[in-house]
């Protein structure tokens, strides 16, 4: 039996989120893992004796900036086994970057730029270039893009933990090109009703753990954001809103997608995009026919001041309304075992948050909740999740989002 090769997945601004998505990933995919809560909240450890490919991965994963790949666990840092494990000698690489992250404290930048320049005068590679992070030790994720080290260049990673080092080089890094082209260039956006971020599109089509090539469906589309996401990761889509215009606007959205990034749309045939109301049950799809249902549902108005606890109240008992018929109207077209991923609205009021109780608030006859994170996890970053759901939101936010994922049975 092969040994496990370690991977760093560096966590994004919600680290509980991206490590809920990793794990759907993995179970998607058929990889089997184990996970090491050492690097938290920083990076989660994966060790895993399947092949995998990073940039592969990359692609699909919006809650991890970056990847890297475990060459060495060390007692002491030793530039002449770093040296050994890379064997320079036969990479052609222009930027050498260097990043080193202590979980006892920050790393003096002197310290940083000594350790890269003796492996420069080491390497003896004419020309070559040491990229030092701008801020706090590490090099950001905007900073590997920038400087592309994916094509020309090794970033190496120093991780100074309370059982010794730990040494990787950065194997994938998230395109922000891309990323910000399909945010912020798409024909049609809808900033009043509340944008669904791009990033958490592509994480909750994760957490639905729908296997490849299989039918999801949003049926609150907006302006096709989840939609969108799915696509592009090998998706067949199918979308509804019961607003003429919203529907009109997916189309739009998902034409322009096609056009724009042909490459990247994994699947040909077209989505079906229709006008309902999720209060009945369309014709326009068919029994036992979907494999996941990912959707934002209603966060309630635009606030700029927070709500009264009355009015926190009144929004929750719609979104109860709204969402139980939902789920009640997608049982059957819903295959078995099929998973629904929902965003359920979240009030910052003062230093309180009130979450959606939706164990108390939805009928949910014919599903189950299943946890976005397992519960053996200890770290504190884990403490939000005990109830099974897990919140995003910028911290200056009223409104967050309070994601709940869903199981059919029978």
């Amino acid at each position: 039996m092969n040994s496990p090769e370690k991977y760093l997945f560096v966590l994004g601004s919600h680290p509980s989120l991206s490590v809920a998505e990793v794990i759907s990933y993995f179970k998607k995919n058929g990889k089997k893992i184990e996970l090491s809560e050492n690097f938290l909240p920083k990076a989660l450890m994966v060790s895993t004796t399947d092949e995998i490919d990073c940039n592969k991965i990359m692609a699909n994963l919006g809650g991890v900036p970056v990847i890297e790949k475990v060459i060495a666990e060390t007692n002491a840092i030793n530039i002449e086994e770093i040296l050994k494990l890379l064997d320079f000698s036969k990479r052609k690489i222009k930027n050498l970057g260097i990043s080193w992250f202590s979980f006892s404290g920050t790393v003096p930048n002197s310290q940083i730029r000594k350790f890269g320049m003796e492996l420069k005068r080491k390497i003896k590679t004419p020309g070559l270039r040491v990229v030092f992070p701008s801020r706090r030790g590490e090099l950001s994720s905007a900073e590997l893009f920038n400087n592309n080290f994916q094509e020309n260049g090794v970033a190496i990673h120093i991780y100074e933990t309370k059982n010794g080092v730990c040494v990787s080089t950065a194997e994938a890094v998230q395109d922000i090109e891309f990323y910000t082209s399909r945010d912020r260039l798409r024909p049609k956006v809808d900033p009043g009703s509340g944008m669904m971020p791009v990033k958490l599109s592509q994480m909750m089509v994760n957490y639905s753990e729908t296997p490849e090539k299989g039918i999801i469906y949003d049926p609150f589309c907006g302006t096709g954001t989840i939609l969108m996401e799915a696509l592009l990761m090998g998706y067949q889509i199918l979308g509804s809103d019961v607003s003429k215009k919203q529907v009109e606007r997916t189309k739009e959205n998902l034409k322009w997608l096609r056009e724009e990034f042909p490459e990247d749309v994994k699947l040909s045939n077209e989505a079906k995009i229709f006008t309902a109301n999720v209060n009945v049950l369309s014709y326009e799809i068919t029994q036992n026919s979907l494999d996941a249902i990912v959707t934002e549902g209603w966060l309630g108005p635009a606030l700029t001041n927070a709500p009264s606890p009355k009015d926190v109240t009144q929004i929750f008992d719609k979104v109860a309304e709204v969402i139980s018929k939902m789920l009640a109207n997608v049982k059957q077209p819903l295959k078995s075992g099929g998973n629904v991923v929902i965003t359920l609205p979240a009030f910052k009021v003062g230093k309180r948050v009130i979450r959606f109780d939706a164990k108390k608030r939805l009928t949910t006859k014919g599903y189950i909740f299943d946890r976005l994170l397992p519960e053996n996890l200890e770290h504190p970053i884990f403490r939000d999740s005990a109830s099974g759901t897990l919140l995003y939101g910028r911290p200056d936010a009223i409104v967050l989002r309070d994601i709940i994922r869903l199981k059919k049975v029978g």
